[in-house]
């Protein structure tokens, strides 16, 4: 702990292999990624050919229906709520 002078010892400088930026995570973290789904994958991209849309179309689309998300932020259940809206 540091006095008002700047003197004293860092309580932490002793501690051996302790991160630079401290203990805690700024975010929260999953314990464990959630498996991928490459079956819902292939029948989401199998759709969007069928459609025959661009990137930018359905980059567009995915933002308008779950809160301007893209691809990577979804979650299992947004995807497959994504190849219903895709079919529909």
């Amino acid at each position: 702990m540091l006095c008002a002078g700047g003197m004293g010892a860092d309580t932490n400088s002793s501690i051996p292999n302790r991160g630079v930026r401290g203990d805690e995570s700024s975010f929260p973290q999953d314990a464990e990624p959630a498996a991928y789904d490459l079956d819902l994958h292939e029948q989401i991209q199998h759709q969007i050919r069928s459609l025959g849309w661009s990137g930018e179309v359905i980059r567009q689309f995915m933002a308008d229906r779950f809160e301007g998300k893209r691809w990577a932020a979804l979650t299992e259940d947004e995807r497959l709520l994504l190849l219903y809206h895709l079919r529909g």
